[in-house]
């Protein structure tokens, strides 16, 4: 079996050949399985992974290897891309407790010839991801994780390396101007580093944010000199390098654009799908022209999605906030976000799961990635948006948790919060408050509290019968 590799675009990449040869020495180690790129944000740690894979693809093509990206900043989306592994090794993951998708993968990897590379990207703590890696077969299997929490592993583990990432040198930011500015002298380079340089840091993801603001500004004004466009962002002393930077990128942007980001900010601090992009605004790929330009966003045509890094998130928000005039109100723009969700999700029921196919079980999947994503913020952080749309689709998501991946807790939590919100909207009988209080109590019995199943069970009942006999 030929398993598709999953990373994104390869960029330009300059410097860093120190790490790529200390990644290539030490996963030479039988003993070393797991490397870990420590780093804070900005460092380029995304970056290099994806480069150190590429390479591996291109390097050793006589040794079968196949490259796998996991989002893994939270539980829920490891498990997503776990569940999707699982249906290219034509898994049914339906039905299927995530202990159970683990142990399957595991013994389906073991079967196969090819050697692997699992690069888990930005794990926050070690928990969330050591019942995944664990059993990971250590004949053909290597995995490479990024992260931003220092004390994530035992250094003195024999299995594992980790690597702590500096920003870029002063020889390499050069070299990254050189390619990127040719015609800029030494001069201008110098005074241009030192603008973005912070406490002797000199973060690759604000050099490049950086080089697409300049870039932006002799576009729209190529009379002004580079120069005086370095003189105006040395005025303000008081704000970040990074803040400074976007918040110059966000004005250059079209108006679209800027709706665009700020969809964008509101859906998902890493990976939104491109489908559900397309359904935000007008015309939105001339808006996703602008945002690529001005390196905002990363594109991944590869797998359908589009990156928004946190940092650009962040500074999108305080943008938000600050010129609230020229974007709709939060309120609306998380309404449109929960039309667009639920008009995309797939109904799940029991006809569903047993008349499903391995493609269909994909798709049903691929929906539900970005619903659990935008699902897993506090309920309190939309408490002025539509509570009838949010019901729903907390509906929607633990009805997918109860009958397909079996998950009782994760479904017993969202159909509790559709019962809150629907207990708020309705004082008095209402169908949907009955079906909830029935599958709220089904997942009760799932969870072996029968004394809740029935309550809830019996609530359903009664309220159906008040409403039918009425």
């Amino acid at each position: 079996m030929e398993l598709q590799n999953n990373l994104s675009e390869r960029k330009k990449f300059i410097g860093r050949e120190n790490y790529i040869d200390e990644m290539n020495n030490r996963l030479k180690s039988e003993k070393c399985q797991i490397i870990v790129l420590c780093a804070f944000g900005g460092t380029g740690k995304t970056t290099l992974a994806n480069e150190y894979g590429h390479r591996m693809l291109t390097n050793m093509k006589d040794m079968n290897y196949c490259v796998r990206w996991f989002r893994a900043e939270n539980l829920n989306k490891l498990e997503d891309d776990w569940r999707q592994l699982a249906t290219l090794l034509n898994i049914d993951t339906a039905n299927m407790k995530r202990i159970n998708l683990i142990d399957r993968v595991n013994n389906e990897l073991n079967k196969l010839e090819n050697n692997f590379l699992f690069i888990l990207d930005n794990v926050e703590t070690y928990e969330e991801i050591v019942d995944f890696i664990k059993c990971l077969p250590k004949k053909n299997t290597k995995i490479l994780i990024t992260t931003r929490n220092t004390q994530l592993m035992d250094n003195d583990r024999d299995d594992v390396s980790i690597i702590n990432i500096d920003s870029f040198s002063l020889d390499e930011a050069n070299v990254y101007l050189s390619e990127n500015m040719k015609n800029v002298d030494t001069l201008l380079k110098s005074r241009l580093i030192d603008l973005i340089r912070f406490e002797d840091k000199i973060l690759p993801l604000k050099l490049n944010l950086m080089v697409k603001y300049l870039e932006q500004r002799l576009v729209h004004s190529p009379n002004t000199p580079l120069e005086q466009i370095l003189a105006e962002l040395d005025e303000k002393h008081d704000e970040s390098p990074s803040k400074q930077l976007t918040q110059h990128l966000f004005k250059s942007l079209t108006v679209k654009a800027k709706r665009v980001l700020a969809y964008l900010s509101i859906f998902d601090p890493e990976l939104i799908d491109l489908r559900y992009v397309g359904e935000l605004d007008e015309n939105v790929e001339e808006s996703m022209l602008y945002l690529l330009a001005s390196g905002l966003v990363e594109l991944n045509l590869e797998n359908g999605f589009v990156r928004l890094h946190r940092l650009v998130r962040f500074e999108m928000d305080n943008f938000r906030e600050n010129n609230k005039n020229e974007f709709d109100a939060e309120k609306e723009m998380i309404n449109k976000i929960l039309d667009v969700l639920i008009s995309v999700a797939i109904d799940i029921d029991r006809n569903v799961i047993s008349s499903k196919n391995n493609s269909e079980s994909y798709t049903i999947e691929k929906h539900y990635i970005q619903i659990k994503s935008f699902c897993s913020r506090e309920i309190d952080d939309m408490k002025d948006c539509d509570r009838k749309k949010l019901a729903k689709l907390r509906n929607k998501l633990g009805l997918f948790y109860l009958f397909y991946e079996i998950n009782y807790e994760r479904a017993n939590v969202c159909l509790e919060q559709e019962a809150n919100i629907l207990c708020e909207l309705y004082e008095n009988d209402d169908e949907d408050k009955a079906r909830c209080f029935l599958f709220l109590g089904i997942s009760y019995s799932y969870l072996g509290d029968e004394a809740k199943a029935i309550e809830y069970k019996e609530k359903s009942l009664q309220m159906h019968e008040r409403i039918f006999n009425g």
